[in-house]
């Protein structure tokens, strides 16, 4: 399954007077925590308490929780203060109050004065660009902000993508400023619950079985072969959603009754069946991960009984009772 969900957002603009953390790669700092260190004793010590100094290491030289991200990552937060215009979001739908990019803004004298914007602490957007990688951003300080608010805004599209429901990732597209700074085209993993989002999403999800909830006669020939669907130009509050290769299955145990006797119908229509065929091909059938969760509804059929509910069918009915017309043991049985 693969759902792309798409969005537009609307950035404000503004200057503003900012501290916050940003990722940086430190692949030298990861390099050592993962054991390349100094033969020197001087150079190592002097290593050994900025770590300690910045939480990499604790007191005992060991690394810490964030010691051992930095490993694993290779990404420091370093802390940055100044003057920065901001592309952000006010009362988003997803977002929130969001930061999106930021520029260094060169310090002057300018009359600074409070304003009414409202930022999230964590989890801002550094976008990538041409001239800059991606980064999250904290802010150290979240509260009174002083600058000045822009008239410009900006629009971005957003595409969040899916693999099933064990990953998602974010790109975003679109151009910043008057110099039209273009964003990279590059996914961004995404750590949301995706179990949570699809059964907002989709309220027929069943999360055990990790399928759709569909009612037989909402589905067309393709679907009850493979037990997939699409679903396209689905709107979720300001998405639209896409979702290609659903996996689905019965609504009910009615729905899941209905569906297996039409595959069962279908595969008699293409051949001639022995009543032993035909009981194999109804335990096959059964045994489907889609109708796994009407597992005790769906009892097993005979031939005969199952004839006589597609008369109407000449192919299939003529492909199961031609056999057991012709079955020596079953016309004995009836001379009986």
């Amino acid at each position: 399954m693969k759902v792309t969900l798409t969005k537009n957002i609307d950035l404000q603009v503004a200057t503003v007077y900012l501290t916050f953390e940003k990722d940086t790669e430190r692949p030298d700092i990861q390099k050592y925590l993962n054991g390349e260190h100094f033969d020197n004793e001087i150079i190592e010590k002097r290593v050994l308490d900025y770590l300690r100094s910045i939480g990499i290491l604790d007191e005992n030289y060991q690394p810490t929780s964030y010691g051992n991200f930095v490993k694993k990552s290779g990404l420091l937060k370093v802390r940055e203060e100044g003057k920065y215009q901001i592309w952000f979001t006010q009362n988003d739908t997803f977002f929130g109050n969001k930061i999106f990019y930021f520029k260094r803004i060169q310090p002057n004298n300018d009359v600074v004065n409070e304003i009414n914007i409202r930022l999230d602490k964590s989890e801002h957007f550094y976008l990538p660009t041409t001239q800059n990688k991606f980064a999250k951003l904290k802010l150290v300080h979240n509260g009174d902000y002083f600058g000045q608010k822009n008239q410009r805004q900006d629009r971005i599209v957003l595409f969040w993508i899916w693999q099933d429901t064990a990953q998602s990732a974010f790109r975003f597209e679109g151009k910043l400023g008057n110099n039209n700074t273009e964003i990279g085209k590059e996914y961004i993993p995404c750590q949301i619950d995706l179990d949570e989002k699809i059964q907002e999403i989709l309220p027929n999800w069943e999360t055990r079985s990790k399928r759709y909830k569909i009612f037989f006669k909402e589905t067309d020939e393709a679907s009850r072969l493979s037990f997939e669907g699409n679903i396209v130009d689905y709107k979720w509050y300001n998405f639209n959603v896409r979702i290609e290769k659903l996996p689905l299955m019965p609504y009910n145990a009615d729905d899941a009754k209905q569906w297996r006797n039409w595959l069962v119908e279908e595969s008699v229509k293409k051949d001639y069946l022995s009543p032993a065929d035909f009981e194999s091909l109804v335990i096959e059938t059964n045994e489907k991960e889609a109708f796994q969760s009407y597992a005790s509804h769906l009892k097993n059929i005979d031939a005969k009984a199952f004839s006589d509910t597609i008369k109407n069918n000449v192919i299939a009915f003529w492909h199961l009772n031609a056999p057991m017309d012709l079955n020596p043991l079953n016309n004995q049985n009836d001379g009986k």
